[in-house]
């Protein structure tokens, strides 16, 4: 178990990683590098850094509007040894989970517009009632593409929320889900890293129908 100190010095280690990355890459338009965590060994020696491409060579593009664009936001997700109230929110855009917004709130406003906040599949959109007029981007995760709870959730989200930013689905995505998910209020779509978004673009043309009453 990491001691205290190793835990204080990792968070230290994570800022001044995350400040030196975001100021080597502000002339690299659409790149963020993410500091996710940071490791101590116990002797004090060693410090494992983990770090997050954004957009990494298979993640670069997204689907957004129906159309393939670079992907210029950060995910953050947290590690086990991570807790809402002490994870350090890497500088640039990032979409970041609810209980890290929840936690962070205060500081995370001032950011505003660069954080977005995602959803897991077992929370509830209502937790954001308040913020949804000033977020820019809300993510619902998708654990397993057979996971039906984010429809639901996009649904309240646009429908009883009334939220109007981008609605981002990510998670485990496939090209079969993008149809019925737009359908549903999202308008972007992170797609899991083996479905290629060009290839995706078909999906939104799978299906055709009409109501009853325009039959």
């Amino acid at each position: 178990m990491e001691t205290t100190r190793q835990n204080k010095i990792a968070r230290l280690l994570q800022k001044e990683l995350s400040d030196i990355f975001l100021l080597q890459t502000k002339s690299m338009p659409g790149i963020l590098i993410s500091v996710s965590a940071v490791r101590i060994s116990p002797d004090m020696s060693v410090a494992r850094a983990y770090l997050s491409v954004f957009p990494s060579e298979r993640s670069e593009e997204i689907i957004k509007n129906a159309a393939v664009v670079p992907n210029t936001w950060g995910l953050l997700r947290l590690d086990d040894n991570d807790t809402p109230e002490t994870v350090v929110v890497p500088a640039g855009k990032v979409i970041v989970p609810l209980p890290v917004w929840q936690a962070q709130r205060d500081t995370l406003l001032t950011r505003l517009p660069d954080i977005g906040v995602w959803l897991a599949s077992d929370e509830r959109p209502e937790e954001l009632a308040a913020d949804v007029a000033q977020l820019p981007v809300i993510g619902v995760d998708f654990p397993k593409f057979t996971d039906g709870r984010g429809y639901s959730i996009a649904f309240n989200l646009r429908a009883r929320l009334g939220f109007r930013g981008e609605l981002r689905a990510i998670g485990d995505v496939l090209r079969d889900q993008l149809y019925f998910l737009q359908r549903c209020g999202f308008d972007s779509f992170a797609l899991r890293a083996d479905q290629p978004p060009e290839e995706a673009l078909a999906a939104f043309h799978d299906y055709s129908w009409a109501p009853l009453s325009a039959r």
